[in-house]
């Protein structure tokens, strides 16, 4: 550290007393340019510039590359600075409202050779490029003053013991890095920080590697630090963040991993300090989190990773959240007085606090109930009618009906259809997202049984995938179905009737966070089969408004759904859950208009523009489970009363010769705040 000697206006008597320094009101380095002396700046404002292709290089002991003495001064560096000796300084700062940007290189050798140092309150130091210190206390970047801000986007490198990466010694000051730091001595932190209200965040890159080296250090109260970069160390006593103000505020949604003998991930000695993870926090020989002070509060969001024990040592006053998309077993040190799963299943027993997420629950239902809707769609497809006694019956129909001009008259016809749909749910408030996939094939036969009558068989398979956020739930579904189905065509009025059943075979896949799996995670399997039934009954008319043809209908279908109970394997929290039965009811009005084209070949085109709203209506049994050797029963997450509108399009391409090709789609969007896409595709004939 400087001698205060060189405080000005001595300093202006010493620096010309001085061999190695350069007074100057302005300085630029130019390309191919090369100083040995110090430049320096010596009146309020004062500019300093190398540009790329210039150097800056000296020898020797408190021999700077660049002396700024005064307030408001910038220096801006493209090129390079090098400094060999004792205490000799890249760029020196000693007034306020400093500006210094370094997108070149800077590299110091000697002992308390720092990159930059500043000691004025609010200086602004950027660094885009690359700072290489090698002796011991060779901090790269160190401040002293108050409300100074240090963006690093570049890289600093350090290899003397206490040789620190950043280092701020001011309140309120602002640190981030979304470059990288690099130390390999011992003391020599990533990022140090012991002034009041300082905001420290990493996107980037901190790797350190000495003894008792921590990543981020801040002594100040009411810190707030953020990592959603990489931390890692490897030495021992290294922690990943650590902490010794009060009321400190810690985030991590990025990854620390801390190797060394009695390093921990997070370590935290204030009282009132709120940890907030998001992310993985590792520590292979010691505590992932440890919270030494009173008050502390551990939040655990979806997407949390902990390998390394947790511990609160003073539990009494301590609080641990458990927000939604998560799945714990998590052994704990000093249980917290309170735990909080919000409102979710929660059973803490032995030092383990298992958390159930009950979103992934309701996945089977969710997915038989989305694949019989599609498969209703596409035998309302089938079964419908002409709009008009005038109109040709592929205009909404896939099959031929008697009188229908060039498309003939055939008593039995054939069909085939593949169907699928996606919904998706954001995660919002206190409920996870998902996003579910569900599809099937489907082929049928019917024939005429009266004039205005036609019946008919259909089979087929489905599958289908429900994936909660983070894959913290994943549920597959296969299956199979069969089932009859009838129209009945009065002119104007039309009645459709459908019976379909089938049976499931699920596979669950749960992610359990358990801090003491190898990896953190545990993945909690289970298999247990379905059935279900599906009763849909369709009512409507055909109307002709102004020369147009409106089809309003309304569709009233029901699924009920038995699963199997089952008992999960592969964790600790696994749980053994009861059979349950659960309900779908769906009234769906819509109103339907086509239009007819024929093209130059004589073949028909058909386009069906409908728009309508569903209402969904969800029933069923609680899940009735065991939870280390707790009962506990929760409901699924399905049973809501939804709203959703819905708009689709269907396009059918008739040609001579009785066949079809069809196709359509239709989105919606509940009041549960899902989105939901089906598509569906199909060929048909007739005998």
């Amino acid at each position: 550290m400087k001698l205060d000697l060189k405080l000005w206006p001595a300093s202006a008597l010493c620096a010309l007393m001085l061999p190695g320094a350069a007074m100057a009101a302005d300085f630029t380095i130019v390309d191919g340019q090369t100083e040995t002396m110090t430049q320096t700046l010596s009146d309020p404002g004062d500019v300093g510039t190398v540009e790329a292709g210039g150097t800056i290089s000296t020898a020797g002991n408190s021999e700077d590359a660049v002396w700024m003495q005064d307030d408001g001064q910038s220096v801006s560096n493209d090129g390079r600075i090098g400094t060999s000796g004792y205490d000799s300084y890249g760029i020196w700062s000693e007034g306020a409202d400093a500006l210094i940007s370094n997108s070149g290189t800077i590299e110091t050798s000697g002992e308390e050779g720092y990159g930059i140092y500043s000691e004025g309150a609010a200086a602004e130091i950027f660094n885009s490029g690359t700072i290489e210190t090698s002796g011991e206390e060779g901090y790269g970047i160190y401040s002293e003053g108050a409300a100074a801000e240090i963006f690093n986007s570049g890289t600093i490198e350090t290899s003397g013991d206490e040789a620190v990466g950043i280092a701020s010694f001011g309140a309120d000051a602002v640190i981030s890095n979304s470059g990288t730091i690099e130390t390999s001595g011992r003391w020599s932190d990533g990022i140090r920080s012991r002034g009041d209200a300082s905001v420290i965040s990493n996107s980037g890159m901190i790797e350190t590697s000495g003894e008792e080296t921590w990543g981020i250090w801040s002594w100040g109260d009411d810190a707030v630090i953020s990592n959603s970069g990489m931390i890692e160390t490897s030495g021992e006593d290294g922690h990943g963040i650590y902490s010794d103000g009060d009321a400190g505020v810690i985030s991590n949604a990025g990854t620390i991993i801390v190797t060394g003998n009695g390093a921990n991930g997070v370590m935290s000695w204030g009282d009132g300090v709120t940890v907030t993870n998001s992310g993985t926090i590792a520590s292979e020989q010691d505590n992932a989190l440890e919270l030494r002070g009173s008050n502390a509060t551990v939040n655990l969001l979806a997407g949390s990773v902990i390998r390394g024990g947790i511990e609160f040592a003073d539990p009494g006053t301590a609080t641990l959240n458990i927000g939604p998309g998560l799945n714990t077993a998590l052994t704990v040190t000093g249980m917290p007085a309170t735990v909080d799963a919000g409102g979710r299943p929660l059973v803490v027993s032995g030092g383990v606090v298992a958390v159930v997420d009950p979103v992934g629950f309701g996945a089977a239902p969710s997915m038989i109930a989305g694949a019989t809707g599609a498969l209703a769609n596409s035998l309302d497809r089938r079964m419908r009618g002409p709009v008009s006694s005038s109109a040709p019956s592929f205009v909404t129909s896939y099959f031929p009906v008697a009188g229908g001009g060039d498309e003939g008259t055939s008593a039995a016809g054939w069909w085939g259809d593949v169907f699928g749909g996606m919904s998706s749910r954001s995660a919002s408030g206190n409920e996870a997202g998902y996003g579910q996939l569900h599809g099937g094939v489907v082929v049928g036969f019917d024939r005429e049984v009266s004039a205005s009558t036609r019946a008919g068989l259909f089979a087929g398979g489905l599958a289908g995938r429900f994936a909660e956020d983070n894959d913290a739930t994943v549920v597959g579904m296969t299956g199979i179905f069969g089932g009859a189905y009838a129209r009945h065509d009065a002119g104007t009025f039309f009645a459709d009737l459908s019976l379909t059943g089938g049976v499931t075979f699920n596979d669950s896949d749960r992610q359990v966070l358990n801090n003491l799996a190898p990896g953190g995670i545990e993945t909690a399997t289970a298999s247990y089969s379905g059935v279900f039934a599906s009763p849909s009954l369709t009512v409507g008319g055909n109307y002709e408004v102004a020369g147009t043809t409106f089809t309003p209908s309304l569709r009233a279908r029901y699924t009920g759904i038995y699963l199997d109970g089952y008992t999960e394997t592969g964790s600790a929290a696994a749980l053994t859950v009861d059979s349950r039965v659960h309900h779908v009811f769906d009234l769906r009005a819509q109103v339907e208009t086509a239009l007819v084209d024929r093209d130059d070949a004589g073949d028909m085109q058909r386009v069906s523009l409908r728009a309508g709203v569903d209402g969904i209506f969800h029933r069923g049994d609680d899940v009735d489970a065991d939870l280390l050797g707790t009962g506990i029963s929760f409901a699924s997450g399905t049973d809501e009363d939804v709203a959703r509108g819905f708009v689709g399009v269907d396009a059918a391409h008739a040609m001579p010769g009785g066949r079809t090709f069809n196709a359509g789609f239709e989105v919606g969007a509940g009041t549960d705040s899902v989105v939901t896409l089906d598509l569906r595709a199909g060929l048909r004939g007739r005998f």
